[in-house]
């Protein structure tokens, strides 16, 4: 039955983490000293509230343990940001458009599966807020590498020690101001848990982003 294994599983996680362990076998210790000889030794008869809201508090430190062991938590490190203009959405015809590439190591913490849900990126600029639009990486390569399109795995299922590593990428307008701003990558996973990678634009356009479409396709 499913309370079972939930029953189970939470037992495990309990077993599993020592600060859990310790809390819970010391609020069921308080608990039978205060049942059983709470009106016989003095210090639990003159300290009664006292010892209830130490079994309280270890408790409430049990059920944190294992919300906080059970709870998704990804590691995410930024592995590099890249500015290139000279791959063209098929919308862009008459300016320079320019991509902002972002390559990323991901890792689940947890023993909870976990999935990304989305990518978004803001661009700080003077005072306003740029939104990138993510766009297909599946077509660029760092020199003659290609990586993963993260967003084109959003929704794979991450098991835990088992690392992603690739590259989102955000069509980010023609202004030539964009280079050298900070930017907000805001990686959201399937529990809606937003985890923010803050970093900031290079002021040279890179050199390393190589294009594998025919130029024809990015001409209307």
């Amino acid at each position: 039955m499913a309370f079972h294994r939930h029953l189970a599983q939470y037992v495990s996680v309990v077993y599993g983490s020592w600060v859990a362990r310790v809390s819970g076998i010391g609020s069921i210790v308080l608990l039978v000293m205060l049942v059983f000889w709470g009106d016989k030794w003095p210090i639990l008869r003159d300290n009664k509230t006292t010892f209830v809201w130490l079994a309280i508090i270890c408790l409430i430190v049990t059920g944190f343990d294992v919300w906080y062991q059970s709870r998704p938590d990804l590691l995410i490190e930024n592995r590099g940001v890249f500015l290139d203009a000279d791959s063209i959405i098929p919308e862009a015809s008459t300016v320079t458009p320019q991509c902002v590439t972002i390559m990323l190591y991901i890792v689940n913490a947890r023993s909870v599966p976990v999935a990304i849900k989305s990518y978004e990126l803001a661009v700080e600029l003077y005072g306003q807020t740029i939104v990138g639009q993510l766009v297909s990486s599946a077509d660029i390569a760092l020199y003659t590498t290609r990586r993963t399109d993260l967003n084109a795995i959003k929704n794979t299922l991450m098991q835990q020690g088992l690392p992603t590593e690739g590259w989102v990428r955000f069509y980010c307008g023609d202004d030539p101001r964009l280079r050298g701003q900070p930017f907000v990558l805001t990686v959201t996973d399937a529990y809606n848990i937003p985890r923010k990678i803050h970093g900031r634009i290079p002021f040279d356009y890179s050199g390393e982003i190589r294009t594998y479409l025919s130029p024809e396709l990015y001409r209307s």
